[in-house]
C-alpha cells in the first residue's frame, strides 16, 4: 500500500511538472505570436521598415513632445527613379530587390533616432529628429550617393538607381500631411528638374 501511495504521487507530481511545462510553452508561443502579429501590423514586409501606421505613430508621438522641447525636425520624402522601368525590363522580383536595397542603403546611413517607412510603391519617407533642413539636405545627398554606388545584382546584371528627393523642416503644429505634401512638392521639383538630385521646399 506504501509502494502505491508512493507511485501515485509520484504520478502526481511528474503530471503536474508536465502540465507547468505545457502551460509554459503555450504561454511563450502566444507571446511570440502576438509579437508577430504586432510586428505585421507595423512593419512593411517587403523591405523590414516601418509602414504608414507605425510612422503615423511616431509623428504624431514626436510632434506632442515638439511644444515642450524646441527642437528642429526634417522629413525627407525619397522616389526612386523610373522604378516602373525597372519592373517593365526586368520584372517585379527584380522590383521587389531594388526596394529592398534601397531601403538597407537608407538604413545604414542614418541613425538609430531617425524613422524610415515605406510611404507605398517606390517611395520612401524619412523623419529626422533634432535635424535641421540644412543638414537633411546634407544627408539626403549622402544617401543618393551611396544608393548610387550601390547597384542591385539581378542575375549576371548588375542594376544601378539613382534617387529624388524633397527635402523640409517641421513646422508647430502643423499635420503630417501638410510637411509630406511640402516636401512631395520639392521631390517633384527634383523630378522635373533631370531627376537624381535632392532639392530643398521653399
Amino acid at each position: 500500500e506504501q509502494r502505491l501511495d508512493n507511485t501515485l504521487i509520484n504520478n502526481l507530481a511528474l503530471s503536474g511538472a508536465i502540465m507547468i511545462l505545457v502551460l509554459l510553452a503555450a504561454h511563450f508561443t502566444l507571446r511570440s505570436y502576438q509579437s508577430r502579429l504586432e510586428q505585421m501590423a507595423t512593419t512593411d514586409q517587403l523591405t523590414g521598415v516601418a509602414n504608414r501606421h507605425l510612422f503615423e505613430s511616431i509623428f504624431e508621438h514626436m510632434s506632442k513632445s515638439l511644444p515642450r522641447y524646441a527642437r528642429p525636425v526634417s522629413l525627407i520624402t525619397i522616389d526612386i527613379d523610373h522604378f516602373k522601368q525597372v519592373n517593365d525590363t526586368h520584372g517585379h522580383n527584380a522590383g521587389d530587390m531594388v526596394l529592398q536595397s534601397v531601403a538597407t542603403v537608407i538604413k545604414e546611413n542614418i541613425r538609430d533616432s531617425d524613422s524610415l517607412c515605406r510611404w507605398g510603391g517606390e517611395e520612401f519617407v524619412l523623419l529626422l529628429d533634432h535635424c535641421t533642413a540644412d543638414e537633411a539636405l546634407i544627408l539626403a545627398g549622402k544617401i543618393g550617393i551611396a544608393v548610387k554606388n550601390h547597384g542591385v545584382a539581378i542575375g549576371r546584371q548588375t542594376i544601378l538607381v539613382t534617387l529624388s528627393m524633397g527635402v523640409t523642416q517641421y513646422h508647430i503644429g502643423e499635420p503630417l500631411d501638410r510637411m509630406i505634401a511640402r516636401a512631395d512638392a520639392a521631390l517633384y521639383e527634383a523630378k522635373e528638374s533631370g531627376r537624381d538630385r535632392v532639392v530643398l521646399a521653399n
